[in-house]
């Protein structure tokens, strides 16, 4: 979903260096063509609603026009998990800084599962920074309320394939034991530059795949996915170049039968941060990851050359009270 800059008027009503920036999450109604698309974008709303947390987005309000609706969230200058990954050396992060952007994310997790919602997408693009370097989750297209996060189950298929864990490959009634699999995923990949369970693909097959996500797999890349499903089903990635700790933590994410996978970590998210790898983390302290501070301020200045639009003059005139929200 297309997300972009923009500023609001300040009380002079000039649009200018007192406009306040937002990123605006644009969403096209005639991309909307089921009832369950629908109800998604409202789920969407209410649990942005109800989630307040330093390691999530600021939701302010939802607005919309004849074209399209809109979420208007907080501005995040410090780039995305994977652009800091990738400017690093091996696209990789040092195990600091992996440390520190894992426990901010534990604990943004761990207090979505205290609220009854699994968040369902958890990748480097859905991690963003602020300019003073706290990451953030966004995007919660995929995100599920639910009464008892440890135990309830579903079948649906959503997210990114390279996250799925194998009850989700075999179309089992899967829950948080998947999402903690997802967990591991991300955190390998900070690790080592790479997906544990990755095939590789022409430029096409990552076209197809990407255009893929988040729909039902068996219109996807008809080589990809099952070389993909395949490995993933395996659960046996490379951990030769792993610290002791982090090799020791991802093998136990990486248990291929999910209830052996939840009696390793049976609290979900908040028993992760008992373990060795995390030990050093400072649970304490805020969410900064000192480690990537500097890159956060760098592309933040980069990010402020950038001019956004007005919020008010993106609707046109032709509808009454065109942001109204939804």
């Amino acid at each position: 979903t297309p997300v972009r800059l923009t500023k609001r008027r300040n009380e002079s009503g000039v649009l200018g260096d007192g406009g306040a920036r937002y990123a605006l999450k644009c969403i096209e109604r005639s991309r909307l063509k089921t009832q369950g698309q629908v109800t998604s974008v409202y789920r969407e709303k209410e649990i942005l609603l109800k989630a307040k947390h330093t390691g999530i987005v600021h939701f302010h309000t939802t607005l919309k026009d004849e074209t399209h609706l809109y979420f208007l969230l907080e501005y995040l200058a410090g780039g995305d998990l994977l652009w800091h990954m990738r400017r690093a050396p091996g696209s990789r992060l040092d195990e600091s800084a992996a440390r520190s952007v894992a426990a901010a994310l534990l604990l943004a997790l761990a207090y979505l599962q205290e609220i009854g919602v699994l968040y369902r997408d958890l990748k480097a693009t859905n991690v963003v920074f602020s300019g003073s370097g706290v990451p953030k989750l966004v995007d919660f297209g995929h995100a599920k309320v639910v009464n008892s996060p440890l135990e309830e189950r579903s079948k649906s298929i959503v997210g990114t394939p390279q996250f799925h864990a194998p009850e989700t490959v075999r179309g089992e009634a899967h829950g948080i034991a998947a999402q903690l699999w997802a967990f591991g995923v991300l955190l390998y990949e900070m690790l080592s530059g790479k997906n544990p369970f990755m095939v590789q693909q022409s430029r096409k097959q990552r076209a197809d795949a990407e255009q893929n996500e988040g729909m039902d797999e068996k219109k996807g890349n008809s080589d990809y996915l099952p070389l993909l499903h395949a490995r993933i089903l395996e659960a046996s990635p490379d951990l030769d170049n792993f610290t002791h700790d982090a090799a020791a933590l991802l093998r136990q994410l990486f248990t291929a039968d999910p209830e052996a996978r939840l009696s390793v970590f049976p609290k979900g998210y908040a028993s992760l941060m008992n373990e060795n790898w995390l030990a050093p983390a400072d649970w304490s302290s805020s969410l900064m990851v000192d480690d990537l501070r500097s890159a956060c301020a760098e592309h933040a200045a980069e990010a402020a050359e950038i001019e956004g639009f007005p919020l008010d003059a993106e609707a046109g005139t032709e509808v009454d009270n065109p942001f109204a929200g939804f």
